[in-house]
């Protein structure tokens, strides 16, 4: 049996979509099923997310998308206000900045925001990538050739953000580029 290799963002998005399924060997199968026992029969705060995400992981690892974002869902409700959330988040999102789903970034962020999960860095955390994908979304707009919404887009990126947001100048770059295209 081959170790599980897990996918990192940078090849699920080099990985040509749809993603296909893949099946699960046996193993890893009732290993995920006793990730799953154990997250949600122990009460143990310190192990239990980790293994909610280690169920998680298996799902991703074979492309069973959906069941990979539910396990990474369930972690990050059940154990919201403890730190491991902010890592099911994190797993979610990879998969979604993967399949450029800047809508699905958005309203995962902003759940995780309005529910107070994680603590006050992890949160701070979302707010900024909130913020990057709007950079984010401008880009695909430029890249679909699309200037003047690529303009706009970028140049609100320039005007929302903090005085310290590392892509300022880029923003009001790209804005001028996009508006003289």
């Amino acid at each position: 049996l081959a170790a599980l290799k897990v996918p990192t963002s940078t090849e699920l998005k080099a990985t040509p979509q749809p993603w296909s399924p893949q099946p699960i060997p046996e193993v890893y199968r009732k290993l995920q099923g006793e990730y799953d026992n154990f997250q949600n029969i122990v009460n143990d705060p310190a192990a239990a997310p980790q293994q909610g995400t280690n169920a998680a992981l298996i799902s991703l690892a074979y492309f069973h998308i959906d069941d990979a974002i539910a396990r990474f869902t369930k972690v990050m409700d059940k154990f919201c206000n403890l730190p491991q959330a902010a890592k099911a988040k994190d797993g979610i999102l990879a998969i979604y900045e993967a399949q450029n789903n800047f809508d699905a970034i958005q309203r995962t962020n902003d759940k995780f925001i309005a529910s107070k999960c994680g603590d006050k860095g992890t949160i701070d955390a979302a707010i900024a990538q909130n913020r990057s994908l709007n950079f984010s979304r401008a880009n695909a707009l430029f890249a679909e050739k699309k200037y003047g919404q690529a303009a706009e887009s970028f140049y609100r990126c320039y005007k929302t953000a903090p005085p310290t947001d590392t892509d300022l100048p880029g923003a009001l770059y790209n804005a001028a580029v996009s508006y003289r295209l």
